[in-house]
């Protein structure tokens, strides 16, 4: 879900640089280059972050299949991983955000960036109220979704606040402060663009996925929102089911939203998803195929180390 959220509103973040590009020469008027500069930073350590993550996950969800070279995840992560890097380490690049953060809350100037604008909680923290969402059905509500994900962001800055203030190295805390922003960014953004599909063929399915994105981020976001505005206990359980019922939705649109990436089998490079058979057809398929069934000279070898290993265990059995 992470993948298509970056899809989505990485077009927007391109189509809101060509307009601000144009505007440039135009007029000369750079006010949006921050907010943009924020976001492609953002970008940049999130998108690379989560999609090396995400693949390992798909791996480790195939089980042993997920070992296989047939599966393509191993050389998918050896492309993907890497990414990481590209721009410098994740680690470096992310402390880009952190610093607009306290530069713009310390001139109290964040109004001119509006993907800071849970900067507002940490100025009046009885503004936004208290958290609302008493059943499963709240949790599908994007003002409860808002209000977990900048109030824990505004505790994450805070904390960034003191540290910077002490003095302590916040060089490794800013990775965490930094995905959380753009865990905001990128819901914020997801669901500017369902909103502009309803009355669409494709918004049911592009509102599931949204819900599932949103839900799945909130799984941890809550967990740094601290006392007075924690969580309860019955709030906890009821995001849970929440968010079990947001992939079961999702699950009935499944074939649709598959076909929609419109990925060719070239582009797939995997056993595990081929159209025209099953798995286990498509690895016995690539099993025949392979280069090293024509190593015929190996095979004395294999038979002679299978002669060995015989040999030590009737050893050890006679001992």
């Amino acid at each position: 879900m992470p993948g298509t959220a970056l899809v989505l509103v990485g077009q927007n973040i391109k189509q809101a640089f060509d307009e601000y590009s144009k505007l440039v020469i135009n007029t000369g008027d750079f006010s949006q280059l921050e907010d943009l500069h924020l976001q492609t930073v953002g970008a940049k350590v999130y998108s690379t972050d989560i999609t090396a993550r995400g693949v390992e996950t798909c791996r480790i969800a195939c089980g042993g299949h997920g070992y296989s070279a047939l599966s393509g995840f191993g050389r998918m992560y050896a492309h993907t991983v890497n990414a990481v890097t590209y721009e410098g380490d994740n680690y470096v690049i992310s402390q880009q955000v952190p610093r607009a953060i306290l530069k713009h809350y310390n001139g109290r100037t964040e109004s001119t960036v509006p993907s800071l604008s849970y900067l507002s909680f940490i100025r009046n923290p009885d503004a936004a109220g208290i958290l609302t969402a008493a059943s499963e059905s709240d949790w599908f509500k994007l003002e409860n979704q808002q209000w977990v994900l900048e109030r824990r962001l505004a505790t994450l800055v805070r904390a960034h606040l003191d540290a910077t203030v002490c003095g302590k190295d916040t060089s490794f805390t800013v990775h965490e402060l930094t995905m959380a922003h753009c865990d905001f960014v990128y819901w914020r953004g997801f669901w500017d663009v369902v909103r502009k599909t309803v009355g669409s063929e494709f918004y049911g399915p592009l509102e599931a996925l949204a819900h599932v994105f949103s839900l799945s981020i909130l799984q941890t976001a809550y967990k740094d929102v601290y006392s007075p505005h924690s969580l309860t206990e019955h709030q906890r359980k009821t995001l849970v089911s929440a968010y079990d019922q947001a992939i079961e939705t999702l699950a009935e649109h499944s074939k649709s939203i598959i076909e929609a990436y419109g990925f060719t089998d070239f582009e797939m490079d995997s056993a595990l998803a081929r159209p025209d058979m099953d798995p286990y057809e498509a690895l016995w398929q690539g099993a025949r195929q392979s280069e090293m069934n024509n190593f015929r000279e190996i095979w004395p070898l294999i038979v002679d180390a299978r002669k060995i290993w015989r040999r030590l265990e009737e050893e050890k059995a006679k001992l």
